[in-house]
């Protein structure tokens, strides 16, 4: 059992990336029945609800509730995009589409919005939330009649899955949600979504379509559509577990890029989660398949080359391809949560929080010359404040800077360094509340540049940090070889 869990828990580190996933208790691995389905029993469980309750308050479980709850769509007074009668996903040819992709964003939106404040009552407590999931939910159940267009599976899969959520954790909480309402969303997912899911795609269309066909079969407590799934999940000639991770770990998508990758190994994980918690173990399935995928994945993200790449394999309807794709790699930083700090220049930073003495570091591979003090690098924190106390280790298009806050609302103080600009590595290490930074050309000679105080009595947020230096202009940054010790 203790090697399940760690499997489980590999991956759920993996698909955290695209989607909040929280471990859970033991269960047992046995067939679930409709008139026995647990819930709630979709991502979350009661015991699952029950951790995050009693942790919220705690680091880091209390920083990570906190950067949740900056997401616009978590909002309680988050404003309705939809509801609409028809959502399109290329349909360029559908008369009833103004255009290709009409109503698609307001249902991706007021999806996720649904299911974000529908967790976030739950955990909260908060009824404001509650009424706003409740809100968002009847809209589009008393609205939507069709979804339409060449990707209409993707539109249906990627988004039923939020709808079909946010009413378990409604229907199974105190949210005065009402019994008719939850049968309109029933009757949504039966009779829209589930037609566009029902015959499982290839790749990651079938994994998203199976993430949404085992959530609608939970709601609505529907035996046979959660079998189904199941048997999918484990035999679809194009979609299943064992189709789309070979023995080596390497995914279906592994030649077309990283990101694709990373989504269709998470759709199959999400399933897996969600059998877990009505008892059904394909953690295991395939000897350990999605632990190869998400192991495969995760090395080659963190920058090391794969064991081994089978030029002759690549999805049912596209590929294969004839070497590993390195576009949208370097993506670990996903993993972190992320925050837009706001002082004198808005800076977006991914981070997390940990306490001691660490050293992070990072080589900046590119970054976009939006402006001449544009800056990308490791930054550590005493908080998400536009004003906190600070020391960061950057590149700028044409130099390093050292720039360090010691005090909450201080003046910024700032050096620059003659540098080549990216490729370039950056360093910083606490020691106590003594931050040094370096850098170097080649991650092996170190320079030091700068040692600082930082203002911070327990635990610092470290990430990586970018910076345009220019309102309305984005900048670009990538990073590899980033580590925390």
């Amino acid at each position: 059992m203790q090697r399940i869990q760690w499997k489980r828990f590999f991956c759920l580190f993996v698909v955290a990336m695209t989607i909040v996933l929280p471990a859970n208790a033991f269960l047992t691995t046995e067939e679930a029945h409709a008139d026995t389905f647990v819930h709630p029993g979709i991502l979350h469980n009661a015991t699952d609800l029950a951790r995050m309750i009693n942790n919220q308050n705690i680091v880091p479980w209390k920083s990570a509730l906190e950067t949740f709850e900056t997401d616009d769509k978590a909002s309680s007074s988050y404003a309705l995009q939809g509801p609409y009668s028809i959502v399109c996903r290329k349909a360029a040819s559908v008369p009833e589409c103004s255009s290709q992709n009409y109503g698609n964003s307001a249902l991706e939106n007021d999806a996720r919005a649904a299911y974000y404040n529908a967790l976030l009552w739950n955990v909260t407590g908060n009824q404001a939330h509650a009424d706003k999931a409740i809100q968002i939910l009847n809209a589009w159940s008393n609205t939507l009649t069709s979804i339409a267009g060449t990707d209409a599976p993707l539109a249906s899969g990627d988004n039923g899955i939020f709808l079909a959520n946010a009413g378990e954790l409604l229907r199974y909480s105190s949210s005065g949600w009402s019994s008719a309402d939850a049968t309109k969303l029933e009757d949504l997912l039966v009779n829209t979504f589930y037609p566009h899911v029902e015959t499982v795609g290839d790749a990651n269309w079938g994994g998203s379509a199976m993430k949404t066909l085992i959530s609608i079969a939970i709601f609505t407590n529907d035996q046979s559509m959660f079998d189904y799934t199941i048997n999918q999940f484990k035999t679809n000639s194009c979609a299943s577990v064992t189709r789309n991770i070979i023995a080596s770990g390497q995914i279906s998508e592994s030649g077309r890029d990283q990101a694709h990758a990373l989504g269709g190994l998470g759709n199959l994980i999400v399933v897996a989660e969600t059998a877990w918690k009505q008892g059904v173990d394909l953690y295991s399935e395939g000897d350990n398949r999605l632990l190869a995928g998400s192991e495969y994945w995760s090395n080659y993200n963190l920058g090391n080359q794969p064991a081994s790449y089978d030029t002759t394999y690549g999805r049912c309807t596209m590929g294969p391809w004839g070497a590993i794709s390195a576009t949208l790699a370097a993506a670990p930083i996903r993993c972190a949560a992320r925050a837009a700090i706001f002082g004198i220049r808005k800076i977006n930073f991914a981070y997390v929080p940990l306490t001691g003495d660490r050293t992070i570091t990072a080589r900046v591979v590119s970054l976009t010359n939006t402006h001449s003090s544009a800056k990308a690098g490791v930054m550590v924190r005493e908080s998400l404040s536009g004003y906190a106390s600070n020391v960061y280790a950057a590149i700028k298009p044409s130099k390093m800077i050292f720039q360090s806050r010691t005090a909450p609302g201080a003046i910024t103080s700032a050096m620059d360094t003659s540098a080549s600009g990216a490729p370039y590595w950056v360093r910083l290490t606490r020691t106590g509340n003594t931050v040094t930074t370096y850098h170097s050309a080649n991650g092996t000679s170190w320079t030091q540049t700068g040692t600082a105080a930082l203002s911070a009595s327990g635990a610092a947020y470290y990430g990586l940090a970018v910076t345009s230096h220019a309102n309305s202009i984005l900048a670009a940054a990538v990073f590899d070889n980033v580590s925390i010790q």
